[in-house]
């Protein structure tokens, strides 16, 4: 152990080793199922991005052609991002293909609600939280 790493050792031979480096506390705001209702056509859909570590996200859907009916389809496969964030943007990238370009989202908190939006000052989606 030193002072921000530990090292474990796999074998006497010290040739496989393991090293942990503490890293600064996790900040957790961004943590839960968050969902919101588009409509597209006649179908409606229930978008998730869920947010499970400090760095991992999902997202998912399900179809529906009356949201207050079981879904006609899903919900879908997840698709699992990283991400990243600053004071205001969002920054999420494919786990698949980390060489990807980063999707950029605006962000902000409101009374338990999460706002997302293409641009500084343009339209956001309202999320709201499932379960955190």
């Amino acid at each position: 152990v030193e002072s921000n790493r530990v090292t474990f050792y796999v074998d006497e031979a010290e040739e496989d080793v393991i090293v942990y480096y503490k890293r600064q506390d996790a900040d957790f705001r961004f943590r839960g199922d968050w969902s919101t209702l588009r409509v597209q056509g006649d179908y409606y859909y229930d978008d998730h991005i869920k947010f499970v570590t400090p760095t991992d996200c999902f997202m998912y859907y399900s179809k529906y052609d009356n949201p207050m009916a079981a879904p006609i389809e899903g919900p879908s496969r997840p698709v699992w991002y990283k991400y990243t964030f600053d004071d205001d943007v969002v920054y999420i990238t494919s786990a698949e293909n980390m060489n990807a370009a980063p999707i950029k989202k605006y962000y902000r908190f409101a009374g338990g609600k999460l706002y997302l939006s293409n641009t500084k000052d343009g339209l956001e989606t309202c999320y709201s939280t499932i379960k955190k």
